[in-house]
């Protein structure tokens, strides 16, 4: 995942918009987090948008733990889609 993230970032047209499947995925040690929040963040500097989608119940704790409760559909709808575009609900 984390080559994958520097191929992302470092390319010189990036996808306006990336979504990341989690299905399947249980469980995300904090190195993991950090690399998918970092790519988040770098999207959104470049006016992009990244989601995280199927993401299970048990990666809740990990998302809201790290404020980013919203990028993986763990947000009230109106929440969620003003926090992808840096607006307060």
């Amino acid at each position: 995942m984390r080559q994958w993230a520097l191929e992302q970032l470092n390319c010189d047209e990036p996808a306006r918009e990336l979504v990341i499947d989690l299905e399947g995925l249980e469980h995300l040690d904090a190195s993991a987090l950090q690399v998918l929040l970092a790519l988040r963040a770098e999207q959104v500097r470049r006016g992009g948008v990244l989601r995280f989608e199927h993401a299970s119940p048990g990666l809740r704790p990990w998302f809201v733990w790290a404020g980013a409760a919203e990028c993986a559909g763990f947000a009230e709808p109106g929440k969620q889609a003003a926090a992808e575009k840096g607006e307060d609900a």
